[in-house]
């Protein structure tokens, strides 16, 4: 099973659009990729203007479906934030999302904009956002949808009882710019804490989306290639972690991988301070993580299937 199959899992909106544009785009979509799953997406952190929608269908609750007592007061990027700190207000926006959620009809929900409290983006205690979320995946299992979250939070900052608590809250995860460049990759055991948090939750049967970030074109492909070899070392058979690939380009060379390099044949090893390697059926796969934007280090396989 490829990291990044043609197309796996899929959150989709048409920005300027209308309902039949949006039916159009889906069917498209299932007729290039008819195996996969098609979920929808919506924010969990705020509320905005219904004069402010600009896709379909809108990607938050609209800002008239709570009191304006429910709002912190804090607007991130034109959203209200929605006080989830609050039981009452969190179930009254938990119930919301749920039911706009089934009305959607897919196969899972996308819920954009979880903050946790390290990224500085938000004051709610983490015990609170879980709970929320907890409601949520509740409401949504109950109707045969799954709830995947994208957090916003360095992942090696959450060993322990947070990790256990998102764990608890959601059927999978997703992280934008994961083993950040400048506080984890340098540091070997911020790298091994990351490594340790994804294999626990994936052993528990969560879904991750690692989703990797490049501030210029020319330095995307490195940075991608590099997460993706991570992934790939990282993972076991049958295990669901997988790299987010843009839609509109061409299926990458890392996207092979794990057909090419087959099976694990080891363990996860980390030879010296800052490299990692596993041996595979056919090769080997090491990385450097603190290289960052260089990329991964690979030695070629010694035979790949056609």
């Amino acid at each position: 099973m490829p990291v990044v199959p043609l197309v796996g899992r899929a959150a989709i909106r048409v920005r300027g659009g209308d309902k039949d544009d949006y039916a159009r785009v889906v069917e498209q979509f299932r007729r290039r990729n008819p195996d996969a799953i098609i979920g929808t997406y919506v924010s969990g952190g705020g509320c905005r203007p219904r004069a402010q929608f600009d896709s379909y269908p809108p990607e938050t609750i609209a800002y008239d479906r709570l009191p304006k007592s429910a709002y912190t007061g804090e607007v991130i990027d034109g959203a209200h934030t929605v006080n989830v700190a609050d039981e009452r207000t969190a179930d009254q926006f938990a119930d919301l999302i749920i039911q706009e959620a089934i009305d959607r009809r897919m196969a899972f929900l996308y819920l954009d904009e979880i903050r946790h409290p390290s990224s500085g983006g938000t004051k709610i205690p983490w015990e609170a956002m879980t709970r929320y979320l907890r409601r949520i995946r509740t409401g949504l299992n109950a109707h045969g949808m799954k709830l995947v979250a994208n957090v916003a939070v360095s992942p090696w900052i959450m060993a322990g009882r947070d990790a256990d608590l998102l764990a608890e809250a959601v059927d999978g995860m997703c992280f934008e710019g994961p083993f950040e460049p400048q506080w984890c990759r340098p540091n070997a055991e911020r790298v091994a804490a990351e490594i340790d948090v994804y294999r626990k939750w994936l052993a528990a049967g969560k879904l991750i989306l690692l989703a990797p970030t490049g501030e210029r074109e020319h330095s995307r492909e490195d940075e991608y290639r590099l997460i993706a070899a991570m992934a790939v070392l990282i993972r076991e058979p049958g295990q669901s972690l997988f790299v987010h690939q843009d839609y509109f380009r061409s299926e990458p060379d890392w996207g092979r991988w794990p057909a090419q390099y087959g099976a694990p044949r080891g363990k996860l090893d980390r030879s010296g301070p800052l490299l990692w390697r596993r041996e595979f059926e056919s090769g080997r796969l090491m990385i450097d993580p603190a290289k960052g934007q260089a990329g991964p280090y690979e030695e070629q396989p010694r035979h790949a299937p056609p």
